[in-house]
């Protein structure tokens, strides 16, 4: 993890499920990248400040266009291929994991094996938690310690 944007325990937490779902469904676990979680703790607060949940941003912004910004070199040209998870309402990580883990369009996405790194962020202090999950199918040296 990276010392600029480390996670916090939970967030950890939600990493852990995650990368125990993948080793179940018999893909490659996932590897936390600092400028993912850069731009998805930037989105998860941006929702929580302006009040809404959407994947694209009241400035136009998309997941790949934050992750450039935020330094995910590889996203800049636009041909990485990303995703982006949300959920809003709980706080705990294995609840928010079940959330997405249960509903039909995201489950496939958190067992698609072209995904390699990830980033997580978590937004506490609005009306309920909001969690970003940013998934690439590319490693970039801005991740920090692969």
């Amino acid at each position: 993890m990276s010392q600029a944007n480390p996670l916090d325990a939970v967030e950890s937490e939600l990493v852990v499920k995650l990368n125990e779902m993948r080793t179940t469904a018999g893909v490659p676990v996932l590897k936390v990248c600092a400028t993912l979680n850069e731009s998805a703790s930037a989105h998860s607060d941006d929702m929580r400040d302006k009040g809404y949940l959407k994947d694209v941003g009241l400035d136009g912004s998309t997941s790949v266009t934050r992750a450039c910004e935020a330094g995910f070199s590889v996203a800049c040209d636009g041909t990485v291929g990303m995703a982006e998870l949300l959920a809003k309402g709980y706080a705990g990580a294995a609840q928010t994991l079940e959330q997405w883990a249960t509903d039909t369009t995201t489950q496939p996405v958190l067992v698609n094996g072209d995904f390699s790194t990830l980033g997580v962020g978590r937004s506490m202090g609005g009306e309920a938690p909001i969690w970003t999950l940013d998934l690439a199918a590319a490693q970039d040296p801005s991740c920090g310690d692969l």
